[in-house]
């Protein structure tokens, strides 16, 4: 088990790369 800290700043950078790929808005 993770810190949720931890799973947070995975789920952030996550979003934070998807909404850079192209054909998202």
């Amino acid at each position: 088990a993770e810190p949720l800290v931890s799973v947070g700043e995975k789920v952030f950078a996550t979003n934070t790369a998807l909404a850079r790929l192209p054909g998202l808005d």
